[in-house]
């Protein structure tokens, strides 16, 4: 049997089992001279040799009942700690050989129960020795995996693949526990293996009856594979032949006479390898170079020296200039073990005019990728060969023998025919199969074989699908398909599709074939046949997408109240999202005169020419932002611009990014884009205000954000950034170069502190390039029924939102443009008394929510909002003896019970507040809020939050 921390040491070092050697043991009882067998009252030993030797114990506990036994770490071992601690009364179980060393005497000899006792040793090496697959030798190979998943009969599954091949087991033994998947994913060979703590890993060490290249043992590992998230060959050996005397163990020791021999014989053809790059695959084939005689050196940014030095490699260098240097003119062959998504850096970082008349060969999974990168970087060294090489194996499959795994590779430039043949012969003597293609044939060929697997393993893996009691073969094999994918590391995957054409043509055609099939699958009756273009209303189906959006929070309860008006019953709104006073007659005006001027046709689809030069012109003036027409959109209303801009820029796989409290419609609108949304959540005790710290977290825990959405002055907290708010932004983004902003500044001109100065955020440093500013006429012009919105945009992504809406609405009203261009003329007087009322309204309605217990309320900063918490009075009673839960259950109160409309803050994201416009009448304004102070003061809040 083996000793399981040793055996565990295999799973940590990358080393082979070479050899078996069985030798006779003879246990032996050893104290301190003159201690006699009756003076002993504690034995110490290994486990392993107490348990030999358990039938001699037990008799001398029969005449010495205060004997007790204990473990140590070894018997000599034991041997030496009552020697150097002169233990009186203490025994050790060990050799005769240990009392000699030690000085001790041997009490008495032959204690072992089974005088035939034999301990196996296995020799083991750095590098594998495979035995010839001659008949009739006995062969054992030593294996441990680690079973997918813990269920009923899995064992039974991986054991039955001996059975059915008819392959003897010699040896099994089994190994729970969390520490060992600790070990292994710490080690060398944690590829493949499940390492989640949270679980224990079983791994089955086995000793078989069959040569590794056998093809019973092949199919078996095959098949092991399949069922197996993890595996290791340790070694195929000879059995040992039974020795009783222990002497046939000098044979094994010819080893290392048979390595000398063998490097002599290479030493005619050896090669000198540089391997740039030393992770995982550098160093599985820096080991096979040097266990066949060659030269190798290697660099590495990270520290990996002591596995170089284990592996036989003498020089290892962590800096590439010092590489080059010392290596550049002594070397053969250097071979690119790099990552694909740093191949292109590392390229061109590569000194080659210290490589000349070298032979360059990549190892990637692509082709035509290295292939362009490397004639462009050595363009300049014709004298530099360029082989592209695919060894389509690793460190797991092939650990022990290459033997028929494909090895793929294109002569891209070669001057020096011998040293390419003679690298190109190294693998076909490992026995590997030899395939020469053309770097083009093999992508197609890939993107159609290692792509679309590992593509659909991924898919089937996001369905975690699990082990059923009735996995049909065809399940069973989809199993195996995710657990053999997703092992992988993504940026494999990645790579496999980034760097391939192919690739991504295949994915589209994935996807063509999977909406065929779905389309095909949803048109299909019950009953066999086509769905019937004839259908009554009942059975209306919607599109997926529409389903999961929801109606706008602020519409939602506009109509509630309007419909109430309708039935006669008085609603006093503190709803609306636009001024109480009149369109500036100037305004109207223009509109008039284009109706008597016949401007009531189609304009271009970004709008007029008159009104985009204006806008520009306001940007510049107001702004301080330069843009042309070119690069401004205007639509039907601001919500419009931003609904176009979230298509424009987000993708299916996309997130975008939205600041709470926000806007009711952004949320929605992603989801109808088909992006997803992701909530960062601001905090009352900072008024609201986005923290830069919290934005940067929130990056880098989503790295598929790549929309960022700004709203200053807020709807409808009224928060507004100051220079340095937004600079800590822009520097956060700084180090997110991939994510845009759409920057909604439709309330740009309503700031209620006369000390607060509105920013453009695209006016930032490095950020115009990726910022869309969405602004409007609605709110600064009391212009919300003209429907009149733009955006200023790059103009590649101005184009794109043109295109869209082209197909959507077309141009803005005709009327409402040459009013908007009047809108951006008429003198800043409108603004200014407008604004001045508000700061009135502001004041009264601040001074009556602080009559209220309980409510927190940062003071609005600009827009026409506030937004209170009234969380504290969550489960509170009402006069009629109601309880009211949550937001939702007290807006709705307030609106039918107090006839006051007012828009709960889960429309905004946040549950917890609630929106009152101050944009209505003064007098609707005090007859809300007094019956709204009235209606709290009525509330009994639950004993707990008193």
């Amino acid at each position: 049997g083996s000793i399981h921390s040793n055996y565990d040491l295999l799973l940590y070092y990358r080393f082979h089992i070479i050899r078996e050697l069985d030798f006779r043991v003879s246990h032996s009882l050893l104290a301190l001279p003159g201690t006699k067998l009756s003076d002993v009252r504690h034995i110490i030993s290994h486990p392993q040799a107490i348990a030999q030797c358990q039938d001699y114990l037990r008799k001398l506990k029969d005449t010495n009942k205060d004997i007790d036994v204990q473990s140590a770490d070894d018997t000599a071992g034991s041997a030496k700690r009552i020697f150097e601690n002169k233990l009186k009364g203490y025994a050790a179980i060990a050799s005769e050989r240990a009392a000699k060393v030690y000085g001790l005497e041997v009490i008495d000899t032959g204690i072992e129960d089974e005088k035939l006792n034999y301990t196996r040793f296995l020799l083991i090496s750095p590098h594998s020795e495979i035995p010839d697959n001659a008949p009739g030798q006995k062969i054992k190979t030593s294996i441990v995996f680690c079973l997918s998943s813990n269920g009923p009969g899995e064992l039974f599954k991986a054991l039955s693949v001996f059975f059915v091949r008819d392959i003897n087991l010699s040896k099994i033994e089994s190994r729970p526990g969390k520490a060992l998947s600790s070990i292994v994913a710490n080690s060398e060979l944690s590829d493949g293996l499940e390492t989640d703590q949270s679980r224990y890993n079983y791994f089955f060490y086995i000793d078989f009856l069959a040569h590794v290249e056998s093809d019973s043992a092949k199919n078996a590992l095959r098949h092991l594979r399949e069922i197996c998230s993890f595996i290791v060959i340790f070694g195929t050996y000879p059995v040992a032949e039974f020795d009783p005397t222990g002497r046939d163990r000098a044979k094994s020791l010819t080893l290392t006479a048979l390595g000398k021999q063998r490097s002599r014989e290479l030493a005619a053809k050896k090669m000198k390898i540089g391997i740039i790059g030393f992770g995982n695959f550098g160093q599985f084939m820096a080991a096979r170079f040097v266990r066949c005689g060659h030269h190798v050196v290697a660099y590495s940014r990270s520290d990996y020296s002591r596995i170089a030095y284990r592996l036989g490699v003498p020089r290892y260098y962590t800096s590439l200039e010092d590489f080059a240097e010392s290596e550049g003119d002594k070397l053969d062959i250097i071979i690119l073990s790099i990552s694909i998504l740093s191949f292109q850096k590392v390229v061109d970082l590569v000194p080659w005019q210290k490589f000349r008349n070298t032979l360059v060969v990549d190892v990637l999974s692509v082709k035509v990728y290295p292939q362009t990168v490397l004639n462009a970087a050595l363009a300049d060294f014709p004298e530099i060969d360029v082989l592209c090489t695919h060894p389509m194996f690793g460190p797991q499959s092939a650990g022990v023998t290459w033997k028929g795994l494909p090895f793929v590779y294109h002569e891209v430039r070669i001057t020096n025919k011998d040293r390419c043949q003679q690298f190109v012969d190294f693998f076909d003597e490992q026995g590997c199969k030899m395939i020469k293609m053309h770097c083009n044939v093999h992508d197609a060929f890939a993107a159609g074989s290692q792509f679309i697997t590992h593509f659909t393993g991924r898919v089937l893996d996001h369905l975690d699908i699990t082990n059923t009691p009735i996995n049909t073969f065809g399940f069973e094999s989809l199993l195996s398909l995710v657990s053999n994918t997703v092992k992988d590391s993504f940026d494999l995957f990645y790579a496999l599709y980034q760097y391939n054409e192919s690739s991504q043509r295949q994915l589209a055609l994935f996807e063509e074939s999977f909406n065929s099939v779905k389309m095909n699958l949803l048109r299909y009756e019950k009953n066999g046949g086509i769905i019937d273009q004839k259908s009554n209303e009942d059975e209306i189906s919607f599109n997926t997408t529409v389903e999961k959006v929801k109606v706008s929070g602020t519409t939602k309860i506009y109509d509630y109240a309007n419909e109430l008006r309708r039935q006669g019953i008085p609603v006093i709104s503190l709803v609306a999202g636009e001024l109480d006073v009149n369109t500036p007659q100037e305004i109207i005006d223009a509109g008039i005169k284009a109706l008597n001027d016949g401007k009531t046709k189609y304009t271009a689809v970004v709008g007029t020419i008159e009104l985009r030069e204006g806008i520009c012109r306001k940007l510049k003036r107001v702004n301080g932002l330069d843009y042309n027409p070119n690069q401004i959109v205007v639509a039907n209303g601001g919500k419009q611009c931003l609904m176009e801009a979230i298509m424009a820029l987000s993708r299916s796989y996309d997130e975008v990014l939205i600041i709470a409290p926000f806007w009711t419609s952004y949320k929605e609108m992603i989801v109808l884009s088909g992006a997803t949304p992701v909530i960062l959540k601001t905090r009352v005790e900072d008024k609201f205000h986005l923290q830069a710290n919290d934005l940067r977290r929130t990056l880098e825990k989503h790295p598929f954000i790549r929309l960022l959405i700004l709203c200053y002055p807020n709807n409808p907290t009224g928060a507004l950034y100051s220079l340095e708010e937004l600079e800590s932004f822009a520097e956060v983004l700084r180090d997110f170069p991939g994510v845009f902003i759409i920057s909604d500044e439709i309330y740009e001109s309503i700031l209620l502190e006369s000390s607060k100065k509105f920013i453009s955020f695209a006016t930032l440093p490095g950020m115009k390039s990726r910022t869309l500013t969405a602004c409007g006429f609605s709110k600064a012009y009391a212009m919300t029924g003209f429907r009149v919105g733009y955006i200023a945009a790059p103009l590649r992504i101005a184009k794109c939102i043109a295109k869209i809406q082209s197909q959507i609405t077309g141009c803005a009203s005709s009327i409402s443009q040459a009013a908007a261009v009047a809108a951006l003329e008429i003198s800043d007087q409108f603004m200014k008394d407008t604004i001045k009322e508000l700061i009135r309204k502001r004041e009264y309605l601040m001074g009556m929510i602080h009559k209220i217990p309980y409510v927190r309320c940062p003071t609005p900063e600009g827009a026409f909002y506030i937004f209170f918490i009234v969380s504290k009075y969550f489960g509170c009673t009402t006069p009629n003896g109601e309880t009211l839960k949550d937001v939702d259950e007290m807006c709705t109160y307030f609106i039918k019970e107090k006839n006051i409309a007012m828009v709960a803050g889960t429309a905004f994201g946040f549950p917890t507040g609630i929106r009152i416009s101050f944009s209505v009448p003064m007098e609707t304004l005090k007859a809300g809020m007094e019956t709204l102070v009235t209606a709290f003061s009525e509330f009994t809040l639950s004993k707990e939050k008193q």
